[in-house]
């Protein structure tokens, strides 16, 4: 599960393909924004230009990501002038990457170079014993002994024991120039691969092509080995193991002697002896391989004799039980006969015929809540023996065994916290954020589902998904506020406010000071509904201005003045009437030339009247004949007043 939650966190978001220019003028987001999203966390140095890009390293980056996507900040940019999303294969060792990012509005290119190190994955084989050999050196002085049985595609270390001194070797099958001594190897670093953790022990002694040792078989076991070795060698042999049944070695017994020149006596060689592997040829017959490694002794003249005395077999034939996956249960295997066990290369074998009971141990720290049941079976899948409850079973070893069909109930992880954090983002618009920002937590979120598949087992890798997830919703940065509706309405603002009513100019002042407080506080998009109702308010306050009456004065006194004439003193008294006849009462402060004009048309008609011949002998005229029409037309005037006071007029653009 950890290796696909691993491969899953390398999978990063990919945003859909939007063409870079596709309705840019209109879309608020078209900026110039250049930033980018990676995998990891990265600061950049540089100035962004093509000789001095945009530059960040990531190092020691897991072995197990394979490729990366990178990704713009805006999803309208585009990287190398393609998609917003740029994915690179990874090799291990240094990666530089190379892309420019082009700007969403076209206006901006900035270049980047990225250095990303693909760490290599640590080694799960080692070398074991026997897989390497050694080949003396001549004598003390020379350097000429060798490590032998590499495998060329491999590559390795080495170095004369506590000397910390690594040298690496590949495509080989030997390592030469070696002086007698003892050597630590390992598996080198590999092109997937780090170097070994551990290193193997090998020794190169002093041969003595002038020590041979004659080889002598004293069992009743068949062994092939040359019949003269010489100290410091390397001695395969081959033993023939009768019977129908495996019967691994117990033991091998051997004794040597040295004799030196012109003496009788002698003294005795140490060497030890390995049995590497056991090989069946094609009539079935079993063989042991195995190999002595014989120590030099510094002194000329001498020879010698190794002889095998005994090879001791186990009496049984014994088989391997294969555990079950410790991941989900601990297996305890208890013999019956602690001595119906042997152990070898490291593994505990079992006699056949032995009786032994197997236990399965739920492992609650993998998040397993119960073992439910369990078969034992042989190689082939044959069934010996079953758990129908989970409880131990007893059975008779009769082969290799394995622990298979476990049926276990597994507790889930607690997503109490990762609720908590979606519960956060319920009802949120992520599009109304920073894109970076934004990005950041939908990568999380995208991971939501596959986190419900966790059990208790992986809480750990739970709980670190959470605080990621937790800090990306922390660190979400609204975006600016659009204030195109109220800088637009600002433009449309009279700058002349002498021409409207103290009312409707107090009312649009306040609009387009409520407007300018948001612009001037700088409120983000969470807040557009409000700028967008600021905006409106403000276009309907203007839409609502009232412009002042007209000054009547100069209208009032002329017609004052003609009611103060007799009609009967003149010869035509009509254009006086229908001067004053035309007032206009409903005029407003910008039609104040109209007005002026019937003004002056009054005026005027009275300067051109002519008296009447007669008007001498007549009675004095007091007026009122021409009165009763003008207190007619003064009624009609207060009426057209009283009308403009509530007529509105939309101020002029």
């Amino acid at each position: 599960m950890k290796r696909k939650m691993a491969l899953l966190f390398a999978i990063l978001l990919i945003i859909a393909n939007i063409p870079i220019y596709a309705f840019a003028a209109d879309n608020p987001d078209a900026d110039d924004n250049t930033g980018v999203v990676l995998q990891y966390s990265l600061t950049f140095t540089g100035s962004g230009t093509q000789d001095d890009p945009f530059y960040g390293e990531l190092n020691y980056i897991s072995g197990k990501i394979e490729e990366t996507t990178i990704e713009t900040v805006n999803p309208l940019a585009t990287i190398n002038g393609g998609s917003n999303t740029y994915t690179v294969s990874l090799n291990y060792g240094w990666n530089d990457i190379t892309f420019y990012v082009t700007s969403a509005d076209g206006t901006k290119t900035s270049y980047y170079h990225v250095r990303w190190s693909r760490t290599k994955q640590p080694r799960t084989e080692h070398l074991k014993t026997g897989d390497l050999y050694t080949k003396p050196a001549t004598d003390a002085a020379a350097a000429d002994g060798k490590i032998i049985n590499l495998d060329a595609a491999e590559t390795y270390e080495y170095t004369l024991n506590n000397a910390n001194d690594w040298k690496t070797v590949s495509g080989v099958t030997e390592i030469t120039g070696l002086a007698a001594g003892t050597y630590q190897i390992r598996y080198g670093e590999s092109d997937s691969h780090q170097a070994d953790s551990g290193s193997n022990y090998l020794h190169v002694y002093i041969g003595r092509t002038d020590q041979p040792f004659t080889t002598a078989n004293e069992t009743n076991f068949e062994i092939e080995m040359p019949k003269t070795v010489y100290a410091g060698e390397r001695i395969v042999f081959r033993a023939k193991l009768d019977g129908e049944f495996f019967h691994p070695i117990m033991k091998i017994s051997a004794k040597s002697k040295l004799f030196f020149s012109g003496s009788t006596t002698y003294v005795s060689v140490t060497f030890n002896s390995y049995v590497t592997d056991y090989e069946t040829d094609d009539n079935g017959t079993r063989y042991a391989i195995g190999y002595f490694m014989l120590n030099g002794y510094n002194k000329n003249g001498a020879n010698g004799t190794l002889t095998i005395t005994g090879i001791t077999l186990y009496d049984a034939n014994y088989y391997e039980i294969e555990p079950a996956d410790t991941l989900v249960a601990a297996t305890t295997i208890t013999p019956e006969h602690e001595d119906d066990t042997i152990v070898f290369e490291n593994s505990t074998l079992y006699k056949e015929g032995s009786h032994v009971t197997i236990s399965l141990e739920k492992r609650e720290e993998s998040g397993v809540e119960s073992i439910n049941s369990f078969d034992v079976c042989l190689d082939d899948g044959t069934v010996v023996a079953s758990s129908k409850d989970g409880s131990a079973v007893a059975l008779t070893v009769s082969g290799n065994l394995h622990i298979a069909n476990i049926d276990a109930t597994y507790l889930p992880a607690d997503f109490t916290a990762l609720e908590e954090q979606l519960a956060r983002l319920d009802g949120v618009d992520l599009t109304l954020y920073t894109d970076d920002t934004r990005v950041a937590v939908e990568r999380y979120y995208s991971y939501a589902d596959q986190m419900y598949k966790l059990l208790a087992k992986d809480q750990a890798l739970l709980d670190e998904y959470v605080l990621n997830l937790k800090n990306a919703i922390d660190n979400l940065i609204p975006k600016d506020g659009i204030f195109t509706g109220i800088e637009d309405n600002q433009a449309l603002i009279p700058s002349d406010g002498s021409l409207y009513t103290e009312e409707s100019w107090a009312r649009l002042m306040q609009a387009a000071s409520a407007a300018q407080t948001a612009v001037d506080e700088n409120w983000n998009r969470l807040r557009q509904d409000e700028i967008d109702a600021l905006a409106s308010d403000l276009k309907t306050a203007i839409d609502a201005l009232e412009y002042k009456p007209a000054d009547y004065t100069a209208v009032d006194e002329a017609i004052a003045n003609a009611e103060k004439l007799n009609p009967k003193d003149y010869k035509d008294f009509s254009a006086v009437k229908a001067a004053i006849s035309a007032v206009d009462r409903t005029k407003n402060i910008t039609q104040q030339a109209e007005v002026d004009a019937m003004a002056k048309a009054i005026n005027d008609a009275v300067a051109a009247l002519e008296k009447a011949d007669n008007a001498a002998s007549k009675s004095p005229n007091t007026g009122a004949g021409f009165m009763i029409p003008s207190v007619g037309a003064m009624i009609v005037s207060a009426a057209a007043i009283f009308t403009l006071g509530k007529r509105r007029k939309k101020a002029e653009n």
